[in-house]
């Protein structure tokens, strides 16, 4: 609880637009060998975490085909508010090509993340997201710092940045908590938002999505 609360400090000095929450939980459902299956939930809060605006199911297999090279795709469905307007669906596919840069001291991720989307009232389309993270890999608890760009048609659209710590536990399971500043294009102006982020995963940790 003191770390959350310091969490919420930190991000309520820095807004100057909405502070929201996200979480996702991850579930392990199958692995076998380089192999592996798991579903997975979530919500974000806005409006100073009054408004649930964004539920999310999904479900996504991961294949290992490498030591640094490894291959996911994906389902997520969406109840999403963008506009307080009500619920509507939202659907994706996407498909992950993720490479390890290097392991030690530090272990360097890139995934590159390609969507599809079927969002409601409007045409589909494609985005793009290529991120980066660095990760100072220790025992128990481990700092990590997230970088991620997001292209659409139209170009670059979108940017996220996120720092903070996740916790791996012997059996597998891993939690995070971190602070996220998400930058938005609207018309010709970048739109900042501020995020509490946590993540829990039961079993082996999975490729951000």
């Amino acid at each position: 609880m003191r770390l959350v609360a310091t969490f919420l400090a930190l991000a309520g000095a820095l807004t100057a637009g909405d502070l929201q929450f996200w979480n996702q939980t991850d579930i392990r459902l199958v692995e076998r060998g380089r192999f592996s299956w798991s579903v997975f939930g979530g919500f974000r809060l806005r409006d100073g975490l009054a408004d649930a605006y964004d539920n999310r199911i999904g479900t996504e297999v991961n294949v290992n085909l490498h030591e640094r090279l490894s291959l996911a795709a994906g389902y997520l469905h969406r109840w999403l508010d963008p506009s307080d307007a009500g619920l509507a669906n939202h659907n994706r596919i996407y498909v992950s090509p993720g490479f390890t840069l290097a392991m030690r001291p530090a272990r360097v991720d890139l995934v590159t993340q390609l969507e599809r989307h079927w969002p409601p009232g409007r045409p589909s389309y494609n985005r793009y997201r290529p991120r980066l993270e660095i990760e100072r890999l220790r025992k128990t608890v481990s700092p990590f710092l997230s970088q991620e760009f997001l292209f659409q048609r139209e170009g670059f659209l979108r940017s996220r940045t996120v720092a903070g710590l996740r916790w791996r536990l012997e059996s597998g399971t891993s939690f995070e908590a971190g602070y996220l500043f998400d930058s938005m294009k609207i018309g010709q102006r970048w739109t900042p938002r501020h995020a509490i982020r946590t993540a829990l995963s039961f079993g082996l940790p999975r490729k951000r999505t």
